[in-house]
């Protein structure tokens, strides 16, 4: 049996860390894939994320 996940997390954002700006680079290139490959743009997730950001 395999598990298919509803959410993925990239963790946190390590700003001004030279050794993990590969990694940074990646998620906001997978971030921008995904935004792109959504059919919304970034204002409908800004909004969305708003909504529930106080529960997470």
């Amino acid at each position: 049996d395999y598990y298919a996940p509803k959410m993925v997390s990239f963790g946190p954002s390590y700003h001004g860390l030279p050794k993990l700006g590969i990694a940074e680079e990646f998620k906001k290139k997978v971030l921008a894939l995904f935004v792109s490959s959504s059919g919304k743009d970034k204002q409908f997730f800004y909004c969305q994320i708003s909504k529930v950001v106080d529960q997470i």
